[in-house]
């Protein structure tokens, strides 16, 4: 039971860590394909 929530617990400090670095990492799609070609 003890390995059981600590797997529960660890997946969910991986998931918010994974959240937050994308959220940082990825650009808004607006300036992501900001060309003359494209109409937003």
């Amino acid at each position: 039971m003890k390995a059981f929530l600590l797997g529960c617990v660890a997946s969910l400090v991986i998931a918010a860590a994974g959240m937050v670095l994308l959220n940082r990492v990825q650009e808004p799609v607006a300036h992501a394909f900001a060309t003359t070609g494209v109409r937003l």
